[in-house]
């Protein structure tokens, strides 16, 4: 099976569940395919979520009389350091520290780090720490996780609680 026919038959289950798709892989060790699902959900991903949403996928996999119980599947949260790559991630996560790194070096660099400061059309502005703004087009970045500090997230849930 290959990412894409993986993708086309788990992607609807995994939205449909009320999940975000956030990245997969598929792989081949000896005669035993490896599948990889990266899932999350606002709020995060709990342990509970990554067995339901196992148990789910393995139930459309093992009607494969090809795979029925010659894989392994491995589902997990994608951490803090997540991929984005789309707008809409841009925006989910306004406000947030970000690494990206451009196709093309610009001003020498190829790897930025800052704050997700706006969206606007194509194109998203980050905040370089404090000095000053870059606006890169979604087309120019090549890769992008973000860089969230779990101190923070610590924090404003103590905050929350009070």
């Amino acid at each position: 099976m290959t990412r894409n026919e993986f993708e086309r038959l788990v992607q609807p289950l995994v939205e449909e569940l009320g999940f975000e798709l956030v990245q997969m892989s598929v792989s081949r060790i000896r005669r035993r395919h490896q599948f990889r699902i990266f899932a999350d959900k606002d709020g995060g991903l709990a342990v509970k979520d990554c067995a339901f949403l196992s148990r789910r996928v393995k139930q459309i996999l093992d009607q494969d009389p090809l795979l029925a119980g010659n894989y392994t599947l491995e589902v997990s949260s994608p951490g803090m350091n997540r991929p984005i790559w789309t707008l809409a991630h841009y925006k989910r996560f306004n406000g947030e520290r970000v690494r990206l790194s451009v196709r093309e070096p610009r001003d020498g660099r190829r790897i930025w780090t800052g704050r997700i400061e706006s969206v606007d059309g194509d194109d998203v502005t980050i905040d370089l720490d404090g000095t000053g703004a870059q606006r890169f087009g979604l087309d120019e970045i090549e890769e992008a996780h973000l860089d969230m500090d779990p101190w923070k997230r610590h924090q404003e849930n103590r905050e929350g609680n009070r």
